[in-house]
């Protein structure tokens, strides 16, 4: 009996456990071929209908006729293509099968698929049929309708709906699955693969006793992979004969240009191919999720097998093939590899053959050297699936470092050692590959295996051994995914590395945070600022004998950050300004686009159009968090750099002491002095470095607006935008504050007048000033100079109310630099040392408020200058301030008779209580105000006439008229009084 035979025989009988549906009749299988039109549902052979049509409009489906035709077709080896047809039309139509069908489907159909897969015989895809064109030597390869007929019975299984209608059939379908893994060929294994996973994933609690089948299976494929290996890349003459199906003879090689066909010629068994090997870590990871009492068997035995696996390498003559192809003489190399590929075909020796024996050798040396390149079209495709199940082998493995780490430990090195070798081999298109290898490579090295790294360093930072060498590898995901992973390591190798390793990491990512093409993500760039600043620390400590090498490294960096800064300044926010504007239009137009339908597609084209190259702007926040660490780098470079050589004297001081050895004869001359490049290397901040800090200094301040623009309406994140923009200024001028007294000048003081440009567009950038002034201990007094030399060039700006200065823009300056001068006066309290820097100031800044104070309009009183003086003659007085007595002494005469007469000759009370409070608080000592004491009793009258606690407790009235009442007879007293106030009660006194 011929398998056909068997299989019509075996077909008639349902699966195991399932009930025959009525007129499922064994003479139905004696239907004529030529009646299969009729046979065969109308449905299947139209357009399937719109799933919005409803279900009554599709006729029922004849399943039981179907079941006949496909029986009748399969029954003999003539008619089998029939039947392939059959089932390849209720595989494009799949849909057809909907719910209610789908149980009747099952029921008919499912035994005649099982008995196809059991009995039809694995045939190789492809077989060779003779052309009738007129080289008669050519043949054409045509499909198998053996492999045909297999697989469109696989692809409907894998389309099967994964419900409870299927749950009775789940355990046949994968045994099929499993028996199609271990026999067929690698495209029908793939589809067994598939099904075996997706049966798993479904019915878990059924499924337990499949488990360990599968697990055997990967396990033989592994234990099998290096001989497979050298099987797959084999020198091919001929092509698989496909002796199981009984195809007869081999047949002389066949020419094709489409891959597919011509990888069909030389079949691969599912038990070797690289193809079926990849889908298996997935579904092997499953099973250990859903059983976990295989893991402690499978694991240690899967566990060397893929350890051994990652280190296989494709033969040279496959491996060069995932190189770029040479450019230049390409029949040259072809022929240099012929020997690699096909056998010589001739011995020298041979006899000189007769003219039809030359004819054959012609044809056959035509066909194999168009063999040639189709055979590498062929190993570079098997190479890159051997590479593609690696990299799946790998990424199952790094699931595995943390919960069983323990047993993966002794392959540490080896693992490093082999995922730089997949580096090494991806091809420079094959991005997803690269990709995948990147997600595991980051996996590693967030566990204790990424020691096993560490020596391999130098390599990594080589770039185009992580992102290729192609220009697809300038994918952004790609290179950002790349960048990030090497900065993990990073991270954890810094304090091992030298200085010249150092060197090349803050080159990369210096490029890395300046990428010219815009495709980077923010994060990324951000990521690459915390990476240099983790480098500063080493580099700041380092012990090498040359001292400028580190000091190199941190200008560089100081360097990378402020341009980035400036970058920001010049394309960075606008850019991400005009991107948030485009958004905010597409979702408008998106959300009223009904209304204009041709605007709305063409805005939306538009944003979409323009939105490409800008993958890399980001968001405001994108560029808030960027900033952020970028003015804290700055503040630590700037420290570092300027006391960069106290720290080298420590260190080499110590190294001395301990190695008890002279210095490097490199880095002295023969009278062991430094040579001047190392001289300058330890000294303070130096030109270049003060230019670049000025230049932080300007654009930062461009910078901060950032932090106010995004449009924030609601009030918490209000709030905490707020916040953040606050502590940004805090941080900027924080960075500054480091700096030594001579280099603040030169860098902070010619940009003084642009700080209060900045602080009037922008009041909340006075909080710059509050800093230096109230918390900048080191830089304090230099910035109380530098401020006092830009106010007092324009002391007439802090005018209000007068004609000419009556304008916004005007009054904005008036306050703002009245906000100054405060802060300075308030700051003589904490910080004593900023009074002999506004000393000089004194004299003419109350020559300027008495000459400027009565040209304020009366709503404005008691205006600007007043309120400068009061602030000024409380902060000096009581004592702690005899140099600045001292300036005030020879204006006495002139203030207090000023301030008298501006008492007599107005009657607004707010500026009489005012000048009051002025004459009682001038800073002088008792003994300089005696000879203008009866000026002073003229003022004392009257604030005691007001009642006023404030001004009654003011130190004049209590230190005057006390011990005036004890030293000064007391006619001598009454008589000022009186000449002064004739009217008051001097009862009061006595």
């Amino acid at each position: 009996m011929s398998s056909m035979e068997k299989m019509s025989s075996v077909v008639s009988r349902p699966i195991a456990g399932q009930k025959r549906k009525h007129g499922d009749d064994s003479t139905s299988g004696s239907t004529s071929n030529n009646n299969d039109s009729d046979i065969m549902p109308a449905p299947m052979k139209r357009t399937p209908s719109r799933s919005s049509s409803s279900s009554l409009d599709r006729p029922d489906i004849n399943w039981e006729a179907l079941r006949n035709r496909i029986i009748t077709n399969i029954a003999s080896e003539s008619t089998l293509p029939a039947a392939c047809d059959a089932i390849a039309e209720l595989r494009d139509n799949f849909e057809l099968v909907h719910s209610t069908e789908y149980p009747t489907m099952l029921s008919i159909l499912l035994p005649v698929f099982a008995s196809i897969l059991k009995t039809i015989p694995c045939a190789p895809p492809s077989m060779d049929v003779p052309s009738h064109h007129a080289a008669a030597a050519a043949t054409t390869a045509a499909e198998r309708p053996e492999h045909r007929i297999r697989h469109a019975v696989l692809e409907i299984c894998t389309r099967l709906p994964q419900n409870e209608i299927l749950r009775p059939y789940a355990g046949t379908l994968l045994d099929l699955a499993m028996d199609v893994l271990h026999k067929d060929y690698e495209d029908n294994g793939l589809l067994a693969a598939k099904i075996v996973f997706e049966l798993h994933k479904s019915f878990r609690p059924m499924m337990e006793k499949h488990v360990r089948p599968f697990l055997d299976f990967v396990h033989i494929s592994y234990k099998a992979l290096p001989g497979n290996v050298q099987k797959n890349f084999a020198n091919l003459s001929t092509p698989a004969t496909g002796g199981e199906a009984g195809t007869g003879n081999a047949v002389p090689p066949v020419v094709e240009t489409d891959l597919n066909h011509h990888q069909a010629k030389f079949p691969v068994k599912s038990t070797a191919s690289f193809r079926v090997l990849t889908e298996c870590p997935l579904t092997v990871m499953l099973l250990f999720q859903l059983y976990p009492k295989f893991i402690k068997t499978f694991l240690m035995q899967l566990l060397p097998l893929m350890m051994d696996a990652l280190a296989q390498r494709p033969p040279p003559h496959a491996a060069a093939l995932l190189a770029p192809e040479p450019t230049s003489s390409p029949k040259k190399s072809e022929s240099s590899q012929s020997s690699a590929l096909t056998p010589g075909d001739a011995s020298i020796d041979a006899p000189a053959p007769s003219p039809m024996e030359q004819d054959d050798v012609k044809v056959k040396e035509h066909d194999n050297d168009n063999e040639k390149p189709q055979l590498k079209i062929l190993f570079r495709k098997r190479a890159r699936d051997l590479l593609s199940a690696q990299v799946k082998t790998l990424s199952f493995i790094t699931l595995l470092l943390r919960p069983y780490g323990e047993h993966i430990k002794p392959y540490e090195d080896r693992l490093a050692s082999n995922v730089l070798n997949l580096f090494n081999m991806c091809p420079r298109e094959a991005l997803t590959i690269r990709k995948d290898l990147l997600l595991g490579l980051r996996h590693i090295f967030a566990t204790s295996f990424r020691k096993g790294f560490f020596r391999h360093v130098d390599a990594l930072l080589d770039e185009r051994l992580l992102i290729g060498k192609h220009r697809q590898s300038e994918h952004a995901h790609l290179r950002a995914a790349a960048y990030s992973a090497l900065a993990d390591l990073l991270l954890h190798v810094r304090s091992r590395l030298s200085m010249a390793q150092v060197s090349r990491v803050v080159h990369l990512y210096s490029r890395v945070l300046h990428d010219a093409s815009m495709n980077l993500p923010l994060v990324v760039q951000t990521a690459s600022v915390r990476l240099l600043l983790n480098m500063v620390d080493p580099v700041y400590h380092n012990k090498e004998e040359k001292a400028s090498l580190g000091r190199d490294i941190l200008f560089r960096v100081l360097e990378t950050l402020v341009w980035k800064l400036g970058e920001l300044v010049d394309h960075g926010i606008v850019n991400v300004e005009l991107a948030e504007e485009r958004s905010k239009e597409l979702t408008r137009v998106t959300k009223f686009g009904h209304e204009d339908q041709v605007l709305g597609e063409k805005a939306i084209s538009e944003f979409m159009y323009d939105s490409q190259p800008t993958d890399g702007i980001g968001t405001m926040q994108n560029i808030r968090e960027l900033v952020k660490p970028l003015l804290a780098g700055v503040k630590t470079l700037i420290w570092c750099i300027n006391n960069y050589g106290t720290q080298r004297e420590k260190s080499m001081a110590e190294k001395e002491k301990n190695a008890k050895s002279k210095p490097s004869s490199s880095n002295t001359t023969a009278s062991g002095q430094r040579l001047w490049y190392e001289e300058l290397a330890i000294q303070g901040i130096n030109g270049s470095e003060r230019s670049l800090i000025e230049k932080y200094f300007v654009w930062t301040l461009e910078v901060l607006k950032v932090f106010k623009i995004g449009g924030v309406t609601e009030s918490d994140l209000l709030v905490e935008s707020m916040k953040e923009y606050k502590d940004a200024l805090e941080s900027f001028a924080s960075s500054l504050s480091v700096l030594d007294s001579f280099n603040f000048h030169r860098i902070v003081g010619p940009q003084m007048k642009l700080l209060v440009d900045k602080i009037v567009a922008d009041n909340d950038v006075l909080l710059v000033a509050q800093t230096f002034l109230l918390n900048g201990m080191n830089v304090t007094v230099d910035f109380t100079s530098c401020l006092l030399k830009v106010l007092m060039t324009d002391a007439a700006a802090l005018d209000i109310g007068i004609a000419e200065s009556d304008d916004e823009q005007k009054l904005q300056i008036a306050s703002v630099k009245m906000k100054l001068f405060s802060l300075i006066i308030s700051s003589l309290s904490s910080y004593p040392k900023n009074e002999k820097v506004l000393r000089p100031y004194i004299q003419p800044l109350i020559d300027v408020c008495l000459r400027r104070a009565m040209g304020s309009d009366v709503k404005y009183w008691p205006g600007n200058h007043f309120t400068i003086l009061r602030q000024l003659f409380r902060a000096i007085a009581g004592g702690k301030f005899e140099e600045s007595y001292k300036e005030i002494l020879p204006l006495l005469p002139t203030l207090l008779n000023g301030l008298y007469r501006v008492y007599c000759n107005t009657n607004q009370d707010v500026l009489k209580k005012v000048i009051i409070e002025l004459c009682l608080t001038i800073p002088a000592r008792l003994s300089s105000l005696l000879p203008h004491l009866s000026l002073l009793l003229r003022v004392i009258v009257p604030a005691l006439q007001t009642g006023d606690g404030d001004l009654i407790n003011l130190g004049y009235v209590i230190m005057i008229l006390g011990p005036c009442t004890n030293c000064i007879p007391l006619t001598f007293l009454c008589f000022f009084l009186y000449e002064g106030c004739a009217h008051w009660n001097f009862g009061l006194i006595i």
